[in-house]
């Protein structure tokens, strides 16, 4: 799970368990943007529905996550428009679908 600011996609907050999924740190998470982690190729995808369509408080098709060591996964998304520590955000909570060769 992780928040991120509506405003700009920076992760405000990560969990223990996108750590360890994930393979970056806290820190290397903080000071990146939810585009990060998406392959190149998906970023237009994600900012049409984020900034076009405006779609939050869903359940989504999978979406393909890159890892620190550039391994690809797919993903269910759940998430949920919030405030947090004064931003507008977004809750997201990402579901391991299956590895991608």
């Amino acid at each position: 799970m992780w928040v991120f600011d509506l405003r700009n996609f920076a992760f405000l907050h990560v969990n223990q368990a996108a750590v360890q999924s994930y393979g970056y740190s806290r820190a290397d998470f903080l000071a990146m943007t939810i585009l990060d982690i998406r392959p190149v190729e998906h970023v237009v995808l994600l900012l049409r529905e984020e900034l076009l369509e405006h779609q939050h408080n869903s359940t989504r098709e999978p979406w393909v996550h890159r890892r620190k060591n550039g391994s690809l996964f797919k993903v269910e998304i759940t998430s949920h428009e919030m405030t947090f520590n004064g931003h507008p955000a977004e809750l997201v909570l990402a579901r391991y679908v299956a590895e991608l060769k």
